[in-house]
């Protein structure tokens, strides 16, 4: 059986495509299953994930949301546990943090850094929780909200070893028409998962774009989640935390949901590591 799959998901990356693959296949052996889904671009990705099909390699498209193309990805793996990683990341040391999560964590779902990947996870985890939905936007949040659900979510802030550049520059230039879109398509599906969103009062701007948003929940109402977990992610943070980025109050409000209702030392473990990371020092008082 094959011990690990690497899934990744390309949609228009051509600029950052080669790049990309040539530093994951470094850190990686031949035993090791890779999966390349490419979301149905519009340039010369899916011509170049070709290039790198072989044995070990499997290159297919999927035309529909990012939620989906992660479970194609997902169903076409053999692996006993899978590697999510980014399109457009550059990383370091993957060896290590695969070596880490086996010999510590191979029950959990692993999270680490602040952007949507990488996650480590048995296969069979991801199945049985239903793996990705079928989501434009925040499919990552929402898997998180099912692993948390099960008591199998795992936060740790300890690993940004792994990060290099996030290449995004090629993705900056968009239409009118595709920012209204997106935004929309957004606002739908943070409804859908019931994802705390943004506060549209701050920026009149959006809150066309939020209502069209909200009314477009209702053809796809048999969609909308009930998360047990996401009750708490309103919850204010100690006051050492003020200031830190949205992403993480959530990844904090996710392991202390887990550490309340689930009984298991992992998540105090993991708590103490975002706290020992991200908490303010008090600052020195001199007489």
């Amino acid at each position: 059986m094959v011990s690990l799959s690497v899934n990744m998901i390309f949609r228009n990356e051509e600029p950052v495509v080669k790049k990309v693959l040539d530093n994951i296949f470094q850190q990686i052996d031949d035993d090791t299953e890779v999966i390349l889904i490419d979301n149905m671009s519009r340039d010369r990705t899916f011509d170049i994930l070709k290039s790198y099909e072989r044995d070990n390699v499997i290159v297919d498209r999927y035309n529909g949301p990012k939620g989906g193309a992660r479970n194609k990805a997902l169903t076409l793996s053999h692996g006993k546990y899978i590697l999510c990683l980014d399109g457009d990341q550059i990383y370091y040391n993957l060896q290590k943090l695969i070596d880490e999560y086996l010999n510590n964590y191979s029950n959990y779902g692993l999270k680490v850094g602040k952007s949507s990947f990488p996650i480590l996870a048995p296969r069979e985890l991801l199945l049985k929780v239903g793996g990705w939905r079928n989501l434009v936007h925040i499919e990552d949040w929402d898997l998180w909200f099912r692993l948390t659900d099960s008591c199998k979510f795992l936060y740790l802030a300890n690993k940004d070893y792994i990060f290099g550049k996030h290449m995004r520059d090629h993705k900056k230039h968009h239409t009118k028409w595709q920012t209204a879109k997106g935004l929309i398509e957004r606002y739908r599906d943070w409804t859908l998962t019931g994802l705390p969103g943004y506060p549209v009062r701050n920026d009149p701007k959006v809150i066309p774009f939020y209502i069209i948003g909200k009314l477009l929940v209702i053809p796809k109402y048999k969609m909308l989640a009930h998360y047990k977990c996401t009750k708490i992610l309103k919850d204010d943070l100690p006051k050492e935390f003020q200031g830190i980025d949205w992403d993480l109050k959530r990844f904090y409000n996710l392991l202390k949901y887990e550490k309340i209702y689930c009984n298991d030392p992992i998540f105090d473990k993991a708590m103490k590591i975002f706290e020992e990371k991200y908490a303010k020092k008090p600052e020195a008082s001199f007489r």
